[in-house]
């Protein structure tokens, strides 16, 4: 342990069993830090150790693994429902506001996480500790939303157009034996539904987009309230 310049004892040591688990817990201890340096406490370089580090970045990508993956899910269902494939709400003519629901609950694990963290990073007060763990954090999210958008991409792509085509479909119901073979309706319909995996990759696409946009937005601006409150402090004094 150590002591700031005002007499807090703050604890530099670390145990595994500490380490955050969870998205929310990281985003407190980055606003705890936050506070703690805004009101002018030293915090020692070793209370951000090396497997808190790791630990953030994990964190973040873990989050935005399962954001990814739950928008590609998400994604062909929304399309479906929009062509009148599949019914909504008991319906395959969606209202506006049921379209307008639909595509929400598409986008809600990618930006609803992306806008949480907006909402707190962009209050926080971004000096040396409260910036690398934003940063691990950020990193952590940004890279595997990348990482995934351009397997995705790959993987859809050559999954559709090497085997879910039309023709492909046609083929592997044509080997089945007769007895297990659906009928045209259920050709039609399989057909109709592959066909929204490449329209559904590219929304995916367009959606980390946003999401990685606004994680960037949110460190630009709580970059901007530090320079701002420093600007203030120095006119002050």
């Amino acid at each position: 342990m150590a002591r700031d310049k005002d007499g807090a004892i703050v604890t530099t040591t670390t145990n595994s069993k500490d380490s955050p688990k969870g998205l929310l817990q990281v985003l407190s201890e980055i606003e705890q830090y936050s506070v703690a340096e805004k009101e002018g406490s030293s915090i020692p370089e070793e209370v951000l150790t090396t497997e808190k580090i790791r630990t953030y970045w994990i964190e973040g990508a873990r989050f935005s693994a399962f954001s990814v993956v739950a928008t590609l899910f998400l994604s062909p269902f929304m399309f479906a429902a929009h062509e009148g494939i599949i019914p909504v709400f008991g319906s395959y003519s969606p209202s506006p506001f049921e379209k307008v629901f639909i595509i929400l609950l598409t986008v809600s694990a990618s930006l609803v996480t992306s806008l949480l963290i907006f909402a707190i990073l962009r209050k926080t007060y971004c000096k040396k500790i409260t910036r690398r763990a934003i940063y691990a954090l950020i990193f952590g999210m940004a890279f595997v939303i990348v990482l995934s958008t351009i397997v995705m991409f790959i993987v859809v792509h050559i999954l559709y157009f090497n085997f879910l085509t039309p023709d492909h479909i046609l083929l592997m119901l044509w080997r089945l034996p007769e007895f297990l073979r659906p009928g045209y309706n259920s050709y039609l319909w399989m057909s109709k539904f592959a066909e929204q995996l490449i329209p559904s990759v590219y929304f995916l696409t367009i959606v980390n987009f946003f999401s990685i946009l606004i994680l960037t937005l949110s460190v630009v601006l709580g970059k901007m309230k530090t320079r701002r409150i420093d600007k203030y402090r120095k006119i002050w004094r």
